[in-house]
Formats: structure tokens, sequence, C-alpha cells
């Protein structure tokens, strides 16, 4: 534990060298919103960096700190019903004389949660197949720690045309202190590159590039009695796959990390509308093609599965603007793609030295999955960037079908997941003061079919895939069940000089299940404590 304490010590002290090099100047600021100026404009949260020239003020930074504590049965398979979150954070929008535009982000965070297995990837919504702990007396401790780093940089080059580049870096780890164990090492980054130009009054095109390699290496270990055997699911969908022990070579082996790697490319499409000077509408459509494998390439190792796919990416966002309100509609839509391919090989022995060799592979599973959003939000009383009132409502949805072949055996599953949710934030400001209060509340359900198992062909002596009910159950449970959710929060914020705002802020969340019959609970609770300043 002492490591970890250092660690964020050092952390806090970085991110507050960074944040009090940036102090600016203007008293206004201390009424600025930060969340609500990088969400005015479509430009500032796409994945066009040129789009950072759009930035409404001179210069406006954040730092914080923050402590999440969470508890109850509520949860996914993967989850933990009692854990708590510690982090720190800077991000800062500014000026570099009057034609470079920057944007900054550094931020550390640290998961501890007890009683966890299930996936041992860190998302396993993300891998093309997932590595799940076949029984429930092997849960344990399990940590993460993530260090994230944004930097990106838009230059005015000309009379409406612009250009900017952006690095997305995370790196971190994921472990369990449990036998079975694993650690895992995470490397993510994303690189774009665009440019935008301004045609006439009314439109604004902009065009990027982007390039993403995401890997997580896996190592597993024993500490414990190394002749018990633990078992793992290797499951290609819906918790549908083959059996693996530890002491087995293969998707588990002890001997060395295995690398899970994915490689995105694409690029994006930005086309804004000045409807009016009080009306704009930014769109931004995004593709990026998926090309992946776990394990190690090389003639003396096995790469186990290779898996490609595509990505497709809509966001909207409508804005209506004067001089004290501000109401925005927002539309997020997403597509993804994969196929998983399972290689055919044979391990041959010369000489003492091991090589592979391949003979063709079978796709083992075929997923499609669909996230959407739809978002309306009313910024009333603005002032100096702060607005009084805030309103939101809004729905979240998602949709997954796939199909998990294992010839002659196959599993089909569909799941389609919908929450709507309502929230309001009523800002009291004083002289040199900010009390505000926020209160919200929503709604989920969902429906599907959990599996549907099937042959393509009349069996004859092929062995049955595995499958493992309890996570199948839970997951479908967590997705599809119907749920109340509230939260309540409380910020108050206080002026200094210079621009400069200090601000505690305390959030409490609370989910109730209806009617759960296989996860642990059917409620949980979160409570999250935050202090910070903006400048």
């Amino acid at each position: 534990m002492k490591r970890y304490v250092i660690r964020v010590g050092w952390m806090l002290l970085l991110l507050g060298v960074c944040s009090y090099t940036l102090k600016a100047q203007s008293s206004d600021k201390n009424y600025y919103n930060f969340d609500f100026i990088k969400n005015s404009n479509g430009w500032l949260t796409s994945n066009n960096a040129s789009g950072l020239c759009n930035i409404p003020v001179q210069n406006t930074s954040i730092f914080e700190a923050a402590f999440n504590k969470g508890n109850g049965g509520f949860v996914n398979y993967h989850q933990s019903g009692n854990s708590y979150d510690i982090g720190a954070m800077t991000e800062s929008f500014s000026r570099l004389g009057e034609n470079v535009f920057l944007y900054g982000k550094l931020s550390y965070d640290y998961f501890r949660g007890q009683e966890m297995g299930g996936s041992v990837f860190i998302d396993p919504y993300f891998s093309s197949f997932n590595i799940v702990e076949m029984s429930d007396t092997t849960y344990g401790r399990k940590t993460k720690e993530m260090y994230h780093l944004v930097g990106g940089v838009g230059v005015d080059v000309a009379k409406g045309f612009r250009i900017g580049g952006k690095i997305d870096y995370t790196s971190g780890n994921y472990s369990k202190a449990r036998d079975i164990r694993h650690s895992n090492g995470l490397l993510n980054m994303t690189v774009t590159a665009g440019l935008s130009y301004q045609l006439g009054n009314v439109v604004n095109i902009g065009l990027n590039y982007l390039y993403k390699r995401y890997v997580e290496s896996l190592y597993f270990n024993i500490y414990g009695t190394t002749d018990k055997f633990y078992d793992y699911l290797i499951d290609f969908g819906a918790f549908y796959g083959k059996r693996e022990q530890s002491a087995e070579q293969g998707y588990t082996d002890l001997a060395s990390n295995i690398p899970s790697v994915s490689k995105f490319q694409g690029g994006s499409l930005q086309l804004d509308f000045k409807i009016s000077p009080e009306v704009h509408f930014f769109n931004e459509f995004t593709y990026k093609s998926r090309n992946g494998y776990y394990g190690k390439r090389s003639q003396s190792t096995i790469v186990y599965l290779e898996d490609n796919g595509m990505e497709l990416d809509y966001s909207g966002h409508l804005s209506f603007s004067n001089t004290t309100s501000q109401h925005i509609v927002k539309i997020a839509a997403s597509y993804r793609q994969l196929s998983n391919n399972e290689n055919i090989y044979r391990i041959n022995y010369q000489d003492g030295k091991q090589t592979i060799s391949y003979f063709g592979n079978n796709e083992v599973c075929d997923r499609a999955t669909i996230v959407g959003n739809l978002e309306y939000t009313a910024n009333l009383g603005i002032r100096s960037y702060c607005p009084e009132i805030v309103l939101k409502a809004g729905a979240d949805a998602f949709y997954r079908d796939l199909t998990t072949s294992i010839y002659p055996f196959y599993r089909k599953q569909d799941i389609l997941s919908v929450i709507g949710y309502l929230s309001g934030n009523y800002n009291i400001i004083k002289d040199k003061q900010i009390y505000g209060f926020r209160l919200g509340g929503g709604y989920g359900f969902g429906t599907g079919t959990m599996f549907n198992d099937g042959t393509y062909a009349p069996v004859t002596t092929q062995k049955v895939p595995k499958t493992m009910e309890t996570a199948l159950q839970r997951e479908f449970e967590f997705l599809t069940a119907g749920r109340i959710n509230a939260n309540a929060g409380f910020r108050y914020s206080h002026f200094f000089k210079k621009g400069i705002t200090g601000y505690v802020d305390v959030d409490y969340k609370f989910i109730d299940g209806l009617n759960i019959v296989y996860l642990k609970g059917n409620m949980h609770h979160s409570v999250t404590f935050t202090t910070g300043i903006s400048f």
C-alpha cells in the first residue's frame, strides 16, 4: 500500500505544478464553468484538433482530486460490489498568442475492488474475446492503476484555414491478488492529424486522420499450491467456448506474457453549419478499420486468434444560443462489427527448437454492437460562461447481436438495453460564492435472448462446447433488468484573487434493480468527494 501512496503523492505534486504554471489573471474567470465551456461547441471534443481554434476564452483550466466509494450487489459479473477509487486530474484549454490554441489533460487513477473475478481483461467489452474464471471460489481483490495524458494543438494558419494534431496516451496495470492470479499491462495510444477550412459564412468543413494502437499484455501466475488446477473459460462470445486448465500450454500459459493487440486506422469528416448567428449544427462522421490478434508473432510462438472489423461513428451537436441561454441537442451513434478467427496450428520440435505451422483458421464469433445517445440540455441564466440553471433530458441505448461458432455447434445472443434520465442543476451565485444543487433520476429496462444454442449439422462424436451459466445469467440480467436510478449532489465554490476559484463537491448515486434473480443484490450505492480549483 505504501508504494501506491507514494505514487499518488507524486502525481498530485506533478498535477499541482502543471496547474500553477497555467495561472490566469482575469477576475471574470471566477465564474467559468469548465464543463460548460468544453461542451458548448462540438469542435472542442471532436477528433479533429484543428477545432481547438474555436476555444471561446483566452484560457481556462481545472485541477481536482477525487475519492469514490461504491457498495452493493447490483454490478456486472466482472465488477466489484465493494470498491473504492482515488484519482487526480488537471485539464486545460488555452491560447498561445493569437493563432495557436492548446489543449492538455493529465490524470492518475487508482482502483481497488474486493471479491472480483469474471473477466481477466480491463475492458471485456473492448476485447475481441474473453477469458473468464470458471469458479466463484477463486474471486479476490483486484487493483488497477491508470495514467492518462492528452496533448493537442490547433493553429490558425490563414483566414479560414486551420490545422491541428493530438496525442492521447494511456498506460496502466491491472492485477488480481488471489490464485489464479493475473497481471495486465496496458498501452493505449491514439494519434490524430487534421485540418479545417471555412467555406464562406455558412459551412466549416474538416478532415482528420486517426491511428490507434491498443496493447494489453496478460501474465498468469500461481503463488500458492502449484499442483492445484484452476479452470478458465476461453469465451468466444456469450460465455461459449472451451475450458482451459492453468497448467496447460495455451491462452493462459503460465510461462510468458501474452499480448492482445488491436490496431485502428481511419478518419473523420466534420461539417459545421452556421445556420444563423444563434444557431450552429456540428456533425462528425468517423470510419475506422480494426485488426488485431492474441498471441506473439514469431516462428516459435503461437498466435491463437486474429480478428478484423470496422467501426462507424456519428456525433451531432445542434445549439441555439443568445447572451443569457444556450440550448443544445446532442446525438451520438456508433456501430461496431467484429469477426474473430481461431488459428489452426501445429507445434513442431526439431533439434530442441520449437516452430509453429498454421493450417488456416475458423471463425468463432461474429459480433455487431450499436450504441446510441440522445440528449437535450438547457443552460439558462448564463453569466461569464456559468449557467445558473442546467436542465438535461436524455436516453442511452445499447444493442448487441452475436453468433459464436464452434463447429458444428453455435450460440446466438441478442441484448437491448435502454436507460432514460432527467437531471437539474441550480446554482445560487453570490458575490464571491456559488452554491450548486443537483438532482437526477432515471429508469432503465432491457430485453433480448440470453442464448439460443443449436448445431449447423448433425452431431457425431464432437465435444460439446463449455459455458459458464453464472456469468451468462449475471451479465444478461445486469444489462436487461429494470432499474431505477437516482442521484443528488452539492458543490460549494469560493472565489479567490486572480480568477482562481476553489470548490468542494459531494455526489451520491443510487441504483435499485427490479425483480433481481441472478445478481448478488438489487442495489448499488456510490458516493464521490471532489475538491479542486479552476483558474
